[in-house]
């Protein structure tokens, strides 16, 4: 089965995956299984986190999408060269981003504080 994954040269690349390729295989399945994962929508997160004692719990921009924004707009040339940098660079939008609020049934990010 090895070589018939692998052609003798090592792993089939995503691309080279086919629906022969998988019929081929289902003889040497012996089991299988499924999963479906449900995870808690923003209201609930808030509610989690109320409960597990955080002070201030809100649904927020995100800080992620703030800094990769940012960092895509300064040109290769103009960008910091230390995480100090990157960090004074980032931090102000940032910081913006996750006081802005958002409506919870986007299921947004959750910003939480202890206090």
């Amino acid at each position: 089965m090895r070589r018939r994954m692998t052609g003798g040269e090592g792993p089939v690349a995503i691309e080279q995956l086919s629906l022969p390729l998988l019929e081929s295989l289902v003889p040497h399945v012996r089991d299988a299984c499924g999963a479906r994962l449900r995870l808690p929508r923003g209201t609930t997160w808030l509610r989690l986190l109320e409960e597990a004692g955080f002070a201030e719990t809100e649904a927020t921009q995100c800080g992620k999408e703030a800094a990769a924004d940012l960092y895509a707009r300064v040109g290769a040339g103009r960008r910091p060269r230390t995480l100090s940098a990157l960090d004074d660079l980032l931090r102000p939008d940032v910081d913006e981003a996750v006081r802005t609020p958002c409506d919870v049934v986007l299921d947004p990010m959750i910003t939480a504080r202890l206090s």
